[in-house]
């Protein structure tokens, strides 16, 4: 799961959100679902920076174990439906880990199709722990020491794991019990909260990468309160740590053969003409000796960590010409000017919407969901070599897997939503869609996900690279209007794949 949000909003955007303007709120409003566990409210008023759409706070408990005690507010927005005399309810979307989903909401609402907007209230919020939802923050300079997630010695591990406890130990000082409590069976607890403070007996949600394991956690909590789930880019939450490393080994070779095959056959390749097989070795083999650099630090070695993570970043798009670029560079010259396809944090173009601390918030988050123990620098390398001689020959490794290992090393007693495979019993059919070569939420796992959910569960495959087959992450008209067929009409798709939109540079 990326560390970015997959939609970026501007700064002065978060700040104008935060206040609302003074013009009473429409009165129509439907009341709370008493059919929910906790009976939560919304007081909306229109949002000051766009008095269309409503702005407001729900208070849910910190804990939800403890209704009755300490609360938090969860930041939402609200676009009412446009047009009201075709309306079918309250459509919450979710789109992604560190996403502000209520300001993309707010200040992005072309980012749904226009049916959905018209027939839709359509609502955001940001997770509790990120953006105006009670912010989880940690010290930026000790987050920002954080180790490398490729390993090479046993001093090197032992070091990770002191430092994991030192960070841990400052996050849990600076927020007390919240660091405890941003789970994800806690934010399904909100969104089912959210979903009677709307009104609405039965939930819709739109998630995507992250907000696929809010969905689908939902349906297992919730099998009754379901109307339609729709889960683009979906998150296995049944991994145990060698699976971890495994499957996501196979989700980079799968990318990576995705490559190979467009560059052996486009002139736009950098390396076309060439065995690129042949030159990817080269460059690992070379990276593994030491022998390749960034013009722009030339003290920092190109690892194979670095040649696989220039795969991995731009198979979001995908951008293959700067893929085969920066592998050119580093094979012709032993230097590239650094990491390709950098995520919104590096871009220098819209500044991303400014989350304190998210990192800090990600790890917290991500180690209360997952346990994946390693004992010792001889066990994870184990893992790796034995990921890539099962899975993945030509890339060794997944770089997000490797990363979050790193983040929750040592760290298994914080896992309160731990590991498991779903068990779900619901009437309500559910969509998952997911990109045949997605970099991080592979399909190898999206076919995991619909056995565990069953007859109810239909998986619609993007025959294409991208993080995201919605809208205009892929450009698939057939996945766009597959997935707005479900929402309104509960209607499956007639076809189980979507063919890949041709790639542009």
């Amino acid at each position: 799961m990326r560390a970015t949000p997959l939609i970026a909003v501007s700064a002065a955007a978060l700040a104008a959100a935060l206040t609302v303007s003074t013009i009473p709120a429409d009165s129509q409003e439907p009341e709370p679902d008493p059919g929910g566990d906790f009976a939560a409210s919304i007081d909306w008023e229109p949002c000051e920076a766009d008095p269309t759409a409503d702005c407001g706070v729900m208070d849910v408990p910190l804990e939800w174990d403890d209704p009755g005690g300490e609360t938090i507010g969860i930041n939402v927005t609200r676009r009412p439906a446009e047009n009201p005399d075709e309306r079918v309810g309250s459509l919450v979307v979710q789109a992604g880990k560190a996403s502000p989903s209520a300001l993309v909401v707010l200040y992005m609402p072309e980012f749904l199709g226009q049916e959905l907007r018209d027939k839709f209230d359509i609502v955001g919020f940001d997770l509790r722990g990120v953006g105006f939802s009670s912010p989880l923050v940690c010290d930026e300079e000790l987050v920002e020491a954080k180790p490398d997630s490729y390993l090479e010695s046993g001093r090197e591990f032992r070091e990770l794991v002191d430092y994991n406890q030192r960070l841990r130990d400052d996050c849990v000082e600076r927020n007390g019990d919240l660091y405890s409590n941003v789970d994800t069976l806690s934010v399904v607890r909100d969104v089912d909260a959210l979903r009677g403070a709307l009104g609405e007996d039965r939930l819709d949600f739109l998630g995507f990468s992250y907000g696929s394991f809010i969905g689908a956690q939902y349906a297992e909590e919730y099998p009754d309160r379901v109307r339609t789930l729709a889960l683009d880019s979906n998150v296995d939450h049944s991994l145990d740590v060698v699976d971890w490393v495994g499957l996501k080994a196979e989700m980079m070779q799968d990318l990576f053969e995705k490559f190979v095959e467009w560059c052996e056959g486009d002139e736009r390749c950098a390396l076309y003409g060439s065995d690129v097989r042949e030159v990817w070795h080269s460059v690992m083999d070379r990276a593994d000796r030491g022998e390749l650099s960034f013009t722009g630090d030339p003290e920092h070695e190109v690892t194979a960590y670095d040649v696989v993570s220039g795969l991995f970043h731009c198979g979001y798009g995908p951008n293959w010409t700067a893929t085969a670029d920066y592998l050119a560079s580093l094979h012709e010259t032993g230097v590239a000017e650094g990491l390709p396809c950098p995520s919104e944090d590096d871009d220098d173009g819209e500044t991303p919407v400014e989350i304190p601390d998210t990192d800090g918030y990600m790890i917290a988050n991500f180690c209360s969901d997952y346990a994946l123990p390693v004992r010792n620098f001889g066990q994870w390398q184990r893992l790796i070599e034995t990921a890539g001689e099962r899975y993945a020959p030509d890339v060794r490794f997944h770089p997000n897997a490797l990363d979050r290992i790193r983040d929750c090393l040592s760290l298994e007693d914080g896992v309160v939503n731990p590991q498991h495979e779903l068990e779900v019993e619901t009437d309500a059919p559910i969509l998952l869609v997911n990109a045949r070569y997605d970099p991080i939420t592979g399909h190898n796992t999206a076919v995991r996900i619909a056995e565990q959910i069953g007859d109810e569960a239909f998986l619609l495959t993007y025959e294409g690279a991208v993080h995201g087959a919605y809208g205009t992450w892929s450009g698939s008209d057939c996945v766009t209007e597959a997935m707005h067929r479900y929402l309104v009409d509960r209607e499956l798709p007639e076809v189980d794949s979507c063919p890949e939109v041709p790639y542009e540079p």
